[in-house]
């Protein structure tokens, strides 16, 4: 972390769904903080909340879901306390997004060329040449197949691939001081997602910015992140540095999640890879205590009506677990 406190601070953040059924609690209290010239790791289940806490940092929850608690601190300013007005000069320019289904994102009848136009316009007093020179270098560094051809089109003409390029592309034109890359390699095949995240860590030494990394790959994470939250269920349940975190994961969800992905170093068969027991709780009726309590093979009595408190197991590495439970779950 800086000196000068973390770029960003996300403290208690609570996000509730209104549904015909009752209150879906989606985010449930969760805190952790992004340094400046970090990429911080969100990770976890579908379903965990990952991409609500992503849209809830730029204001941008859908309805009828809505934020009920907690701050967000961006370089020093609380962006719950900002007038809608003041938050959309911040969305682009100071914190950038690339979204899950970039094809939503794009506007559906204005070409790539125009759509990125703007965003450098935006940002860079450029002229007409220079604004499509930099198009096209920005596509083809992102291996974007015939770049010049792609700014004619339309999205409903570029594949999801394709559409996910323009919008990193995008995003990166206005060199936003955090950028929040919702599970970006998700429509890529596996050269051109690693060429995309390669893009993405350069531009953070290049431009010494900050990114939101939200993935459910642990591979990704571990490849790419300085540190890492581990969600589920709505919770924060670890936070630490990566090489910790995967090292000595202290909190049993950390450790099935590890269990059960796929790693190289492994000389195993696929049949050896354990799969995590059991089903997400019930968001709609949450359980009082640890929402992993189900599915945990540490689970003490103590679990199930009490919720778990937050406790610091190193230098910078936090759980949200009973302490019994993280005792015997650190016994050799």
């Amino acid at each position: 972390m800086s000196a000068n406190g973390p770029l960003l601070r996300v403290s208690e953040l609570q996000v509730h769904f209104s549904t015909r059924d009752g209150t879906l609690d989606a985010v449930d209290r969760i805190s952790f903080e992004i340094g400046a010239n970090e990429i911080f790791g969100l990770v976890g289940e579908s379903g965990s909340g990952k991409s609500v806490t992503a849209l809830s940092i730029l204001g941008l929850v859908p309805p009828p879901g809505r934020i009920v608690g907690g701050d967000i601190v961006f370089g020093g300013r609380n962006l719950r306390e900002l007038p809608e007005r003041v938050l959309r000069t911040i969305r682009g320019r100071e914190v950038g997004m690339i979204f899950q289904n970039p094809r939503a994102s794009l506007d559906p009848v204005r070409t790539v060329a125009v759509q990125l136009a703007r965003a450098l316009r935006a940002h860079h007093d450029i002229g007409r040449a220079e604004v499509r020179r930099r198009s096209v270098r920005m596509l083809r560094d992102l291996g974007m197949p015939d770049p010049e051809a792609a700014l004619t089109r339309y999205p409903h003409q570029l594949s999801g691939g394709m559409c996910q390029r323009v919008m990193v592309a995008m995003m990166l034109s206005s060199r936003p001081r955090l950028l929040i890359a919702d599970e970006p390699t998700t429509a890529l095949d596996e050269t051109v997602g690693a060429q995309l995240l390669e893009h993405l860590r350069r531009f953070k030494e290049e431009q010494a910015a900050s990114i939101l990394l939200i993935t459910h790959d642990m591979g990704v994470i571990a490849e790419m992140c300085d540190r890492v939250g581990v969600m589920h269920a709505g919770h924060v349940v670890e936070v630490g540095p990566v090489g910790a975190v995967f090292r000595d994961p202290r909190h049993p969800y950390t450790r099935a999640l590890l269990d059960s992905t796929l790693r190289i170093d492994r000389d195993s068969p696929l049949s050896d890879i354990e799969r995590i027991p059991g089903v997400v709780p019930n968001l709609l009726h949450p359980p009082p205590g640890c929402r992993f309590a189900d599915r945990c093979a540490y689970v003490l009595p103590v679990c199930r009506p009490v919720r778990p408190t937050r406790r610091e197991v190193a230098p910078d590495h936090h759980v949200l677990c009973q302490e019994t439970v993280i005792r015997e779950f650190a016994a050799p």
